[in-house]
């Protein structure tokens, strides 16, 4: 019981309820299911390290903070939380010493106090030459709350199009919280957006996860085998990574494309482009009558780099 509601007021951003919750059921495990102890010693280091990100403002302002690896200039203000973490990872670890997952989140609280790596007991140390790379794309700036774009929410979906049709890209957001609204963010055209939600009647539409940009239907032949039809969304569909703008679309060694069905939301005619050819990069927009091809030039991190066709398959890029 006191585990399932604590799991609730988790799920829902309440972690000082939630650790208490966890501790009365830690309480009631060292008595009647002590096997408990070390999932609840896990979960109380994870609480209480969710705990530490919220208070410090982590989600909304994290900077350099959600970079790994954290520098120890970036470490927390208040430290109550994260101290407290790592005496539960620590107590796990000290029964599960070859933990893998929590040698992880130790070393991780750990940089949140500035402590890392001379902090960590040497045999639960993951030192950064495990994480080391031939390759190096630098260090990447949090700009969306500098630009207009500072949304915090549950799991979100996201739409990024040219909704008014001034040649610049807007955002539009979806939250899975019941109460909370949808957001759109208009482009202004210097780097920035202006919340347009209440402008765009957005305000009472509350809840939902998915945003659909469009679906289409790709109909191939297959030598002897008939044909098929390949149905896809393009948009935010999942909870952990959305589909992008781009689609890959795997044909197989012998299939042809016959026909692709575009359709957006609102618009009630449905594109169509016949006898598409297979192996190249297709761009196709929305009221267009012709799609173009654009090229494509895949990166492949420790190797050549170079133009190279898709091998049995189809791009396509559905902007609005």
């Amino acid at each position: 019981m006191h585990i399932s509601r604590g799991q609730l007021h988790a799920y829902k951003g309440e972690m000082t309820k939630a650790i208490v919750q966890y501790e009365a059921a830690y309480r009631t495990a060292s008595t009647d299911a002590p096997q408990m102890l070390p999932t609840l010693e896990e979960s109380l280091g994870i609480l209480h390290l969710h705990a530490a990100e919220m208070e410090n403002d982590v989600y909304r302002n994290p900077g350099e903070r959600c970079l790994f690896p954290m520098s120890p200039a970036m470490r927390y203000r208040e430290t109550a939380h994260s101290e407290k973490a790592v005496q539960h990872f620590l107590k796990f670890l000290a029964g599960q010493p070859d933990s893998i997952e929590v040698k992880w989140l130790l070393n991780v609280a750990e940089m949140t106090l500035g402590a890392y790596p001379g902090g960590v007991p040497p045999s639960y140390l993951l030192p950064l030459s495990l994480f080391a790379s031939r390759e190096s794309i630098g260090r990447f700036t949090d700009v969306a709350p500098a630009v207009g774009l500072n949304l915090f929410a549950m799991a979100s979906g996201v739409v990024v199009d040219d909704f008014d049709n001034d040649g610049l890209v807007d955002v539009m957001t979806s939250t899975y919280e019941p109460c909370a609204p949808m957001h759109y963010f208009h482009n202004n055209g210097d780097g920035t957006f202006a919340d347009g939600s209440a402008a765009a009647g957005l305000s009472d539409q509350l809840g939902g996860l998915n945003l659909i940009q469009a679906d289409y239907k790709v109909t191939v032949k297959n030598e002897g085998k008939g044909t098929r039809a390949i149905y896809s969304t393009v948009g935010s569909q999942s909870s952990f990574g959305g589909s992008p703008l781009r689609q890959h679309i795997g044909l197989g060694k012998s299939a042809q494309i016959q026909q692709i069905e575009i359709r957006w939301p609102g618009n009630p005619v449905t594109q169509v482009f016949s006898k598409v050819g297979k192996n190249q990069f297709i761009e196709i927009k929305e009221f267009a009558t012709q799609y173009t091809k654009l090229d494509y030039f895949p990166y492949r991190l420790g190797g050549p780099n170079r133009p190279d066709a898709a091998r049995g398959g189809a791009s396509a890029r559905v902007p609005r």
